[in-house]
């Protein structure tokens, strides 16, 4: 759903790979400032803690998946969709 987004932190992760220490937030370049939930159900603060995570190794960039923008819920009725394959929307 956010492939572009995706390939953007993917591309500045990458470019990071020989110092992730000196990421900042600001070179996602996007107007989004909030949490992001993963498909996994693992949510980030921000885009700039999924770049950290991806360029120091935590998160791997062949699987990486974006639900939906905000923090991963457990319960159906508080988003647009869910993130566990055990809930029925």
């Amino acid at each position: 759903q956010y492939p572009l987004l995706i390939e953007q932190l993917i591309n500045i992760s990458q470019q990071f790979t020989s110092n992730c220490s000196l990421i900042q937030c600001r070179i996602t370049r996007s107007n989004y400032s909030g949490p992001v939930c993963l498909k996994n159900g693992r949510t980030y603060a921000h885009l700039c803690d999924l770049v950290f995570a991806l360029c120091i190794g935590e998160l791997d960039a062949e699987h990486l998946q974006i639900d939906y923008l905000g923090p991963c819920v457990s319960h159906c009725s508080s988003v647009k969709r869910c993130f566990s394959d055990r809930e029925i929307c």
